[in-house]
């Protein structure tokens, strides 16, 4: 690997660094939610849009728009299966005093409660708009600057690993569940292209935010 690969990969690791470290912040300082996080994404979005420029090799997916729909309707499918499975995880262990201690059922209302104390429009346009931002941030930056040196799965994977640790500043939970959703984002937006993996992931936003487990 030159130097100008290694330079183009030590600045994305060295980005990744602030972006843990704020998103760590947002959930945890009081009051800094749900404005907070679109500040913090909104940086995000700049950052993914300006930073990626010069990689964004998916962002014009050429692929055929039957293949498109075809694999948009596979993900949003996966998004809802996995929606309700946790619907289901989370009913369970609210039922089964010995698994209470595995999950804590209070973090998905947690999560996504000051989404419903706001404005609708505001709401689901900060929504939106974050969704843009980690997918701009993490596949059009992150996932196409490991594509240029590491084959296609790898270089989902690598980008789903670094999303993951983002989240797993919160806890394993959040960064399992982080990690294995951007592998399906990732994966969707090599197949598909950057619009897709977006709509796929806007879908999970949807489900995850407006319809917690109660």
């Amino acid at each position: 690997m030159d130097m100008i690969s290694k330079k183009d990969l030590i600045i994305m690791c060295l980005v990744n660094i602030p972006v843990a470290g704020l998103y760590y912040l947002i959930y945890t300082l009081p009051g800094m939610r749900p404005y907070g996080n679109m500040a913090y994404f909104a940086c995000m979005l700049t950052a993914g849009y300006f930073l990626g420029k010069g990689f964004d090799v998916n962002i014009k997916n050429k692929t055929d728009k039957k293949v498109k729909t075809r694999y948009l309707a596979l993900g949003v499918s996966l998004m809802l299966f996995l929606y309700l499975l946790m619907r289901i995880s989370f009913s369970a262990v609210g039922r089964i005093p010995k698994l209470q201690g595995l999950v804590d059922l209070d973090l998905w209302q947690y999560f996504v409660r000051p989404w419903h104390e706001i404005n609708i429009f505001v709401s689901v346009s900060g929504v939106i708009m974050i969704v843009i931002a980690v997918e701009m941030f993490y596949r059009v930056y992150v996932q196409n600057i490991f594509n240029l040196y590491f084959d296609n799965k790898t270089a989902i994977l690598l980008a789903s690993i670094i999303s993951g640790a983002r989240a797993c500043t919160l806890g394993p939970v959040s960064g399992l569940v982080d990690f294995s959703l951007a592998f399906i984002w990732g994966w969707i937006y090599f197949k598909s292209g950057f619009w897709p993996a977006v709509i796929t992931h806007i879908a999970w936003d949807v489900f995850f935010v407006y319809f917690p487990a109660p």
